[in-house]
């Protein structure tokens, strides 16, 4: 056998794509299969990313939002480093699934010196989005698991780096849930007293595996 290459109907052929049959069933040779003690035994995996890119959002817009999600991954993650237009003081980003806008929206928001619980709202919203006059964006993280399943309510993570009114810098760690199981189709983004600014981007990953 050539090396990287293996003998199929008298023809070399590369080993990635080949198959090959085990048990009565054709296998990719990528898949690849080795008899040990009379056993077939899978000896490698082909590789895959972790994430797979789904949709980037980026510019001046009112709100972002991710229409038909693809319901094939495990979990949702977006990575995002977004500015609100509002001209003074910091701004508020509120979070919604599915268009709803019902009052289902339960979360908590913890930073080093405060956690504060909300119910019964219109959306989770997540405080102290950098405003226009910052020199900075706000870099955020924010996860959703098990999004695809019809049978659990919503739940979703988000860590995100901030300031306060008074210039001081801190963490927030938000997570919360949505009263009622649906899988998520759809999610959108909007500052609540401006607009995105030009240099704003979000983007939304699937996670493959568990």
């Amino acid at each position: 056998m050539a090396p990287g290459n293996i003998k199929a109907n008298g023809s070399w052929n590369e080993l990635v794509g080949v198959n090959a049959k085990v048990n009565g069933t054709w296998k990719e040779i990528a898949e690849g299969y080795t008899k040990v003690n009379g056993t077939w035994q899978q000896w490698f995996v082909s590789s895959q990313p972790a994430l797979e890119l789904i949709q980037t959002i980026s510019g001046a817009a009112a709100n972002y939002t991710f229409s038909n999600i693809p319901q094939n991954y495990t979990h949702l993650e977006i990575r995002a480093n977004i500015k609100s237009t509002r001209s003074s003081n910091d701004d508020i980003l509120d979070i919604r699934i599915n268009n709803n806008t019902d009052t289902k929206y339960y979360y908590q928001s913890m930073t080093d010196s405060s956690i504060v619980n909300v119910r019964n709202r219109a959306e989770w919203r997540i405080e102290a989005m950098f405003a226009n006059q910052a020199s900075m964006s706000s870099p955020m993280f924010m996860y959703f698991n098990d999004y695809s399943d019809n049978n659990k309510a919503p739940i979703f993570r988000a860590l995100w780096a901030g300031r306060s009114e008074n210039q001081a810098a801190f963490q927030r760690y938000v997570n919360g849930i949505y009263d009622n199981a649906e899988a998520i189709t759809s999610l959108s983004f909007s500052p609540t007293n401006g607009d995105f600014t030009l240099n704003s981007e979000m983007s939304l990953y699937g996670v493959l595996g568990a």
